[in-house]
């Protein structure tokens, strides 16, 4: 385990250390990866910050986004199979079922410009491991699936899910159970 688990380590340290040329920046940005594995992220403006930012957490972590996502969202059926529909039905329970684009001015302009920029990043990098399979983690490929472009109102729809509207929705989703709505 521990050699595995090594040899794993060495092998993704290489691929971070590379440099990469990345539609959507408005300035270069240098992402370095500690020894912890930790990025750190320079950038001119928050926008290539936050760009960058999604950018890293897709390239480390883009399986563990892409099921949160799914989960959040109730769409992990689509990706795993029908066991999966007992969860898919009750995270729709939770997420969010306004409209999405009455929700964005609710936000400052600035959280939506950064919010469109992390999300970006992760798009950026879900192009790049769709036009070379090569890159795409393993689990993805040990599950026959393929991680899914991000939208901006994806974040909205989290959000709300797992925010404070949490314990109304969960109240709901018991009176509804019960045959009470």
């Amino acid at each position: 385990m521990t050699r595995t688990l090594l040899a794993l380590l060495l092998s993704i340290a290489p691929a971070l250390a590379q440099e990469r040329q990345v539609q959507g920046l408005t300035a270069p940005v240098e992402i370095i990866t500690d020894r912890w594995g930790i990025p750190h992220i320079n950038a001119e403006s928050q926008e290539d910050a936050f760009f960058g930012q999604g950018y890293a957490a897709a390239t480390a972590r883009l399986w563990q986004l892409d099921v949160t996502r799914r989960r959040q969202l109730g769409r992990l059926a689509e990706a795993f199979g029908p066991d999966f529909l007992p969860f898919d039905e009750a995270s729709r329970h939770v997420v969010f079922r306004g409209d999405v684009a009455a929700e964005w001015p609710r936000q400052s302009p600035r959280a939506h410009a950064l919010a469109q920029a992390w999300v970006a990043g992760i798009n950026a990098r879900v192009a790049e491991v769709l036009a070379d399979p090569g890159l795409l983690p393993p689990e993805f490929l040990a599950m026959d699936t393929q991680p899914e472009p991000w939208h901006v109102d994806d974040l909205i729809r989290m959000r709300w899910g797992a925010g404070p509207n949490i314990r109304n929705e969960m109240r709901r989703a018991l009176l509804a159970c019960q045959g009470l709505l």
